[in-house]
């Protein structure tokens, strides 16, 4: 979908298409959260194992993602002992997945 979107191949697209993609997937298309995590996991995978690139929108995307998280915990979390627990444990669990 990638490639057709921006009717280049996947080492030809810049960090900007790459964002551009994303936004656009998220506010025109409507995809709903899981959409976009399954998108944006097998585009993180194929970018980085595949054609060995680091790329800032994939560690922005995954700040925003903690900072959801963040959010979430923080509305749940009736102390701040409470969410200070939940909001590492959610940081220390994305930051495994993300090197495994």
């Amino acid at each position: 979908m990638l490639v057709d979107f921006h009717n280049k191949t996947p080492d030809q697209i810049t960090e900007v298409q790459l964002q551009d993609y994303f936004l656009h997937r998220k506010n025109k298309d409507k995809w709903s959260p899981a959409t976009m995590r399954i998108c944006y996991s097998g585009i993180k995978f194929f970018f980085i194992n595949v054609l060995k690139r680091e790329w800032h929108t994939l560690e922005l995307i995954h700040v925003k993602t903690a900072l959801d998280n963040y959010a979430l915990t923080r509305i749940l979390a009736p102390n701040i002992d409470n969410f200070l627990l939940i909001f590492m444990s959610f940081y220390r669990l994305s930051r495994a997945s993300s090197r495994g």
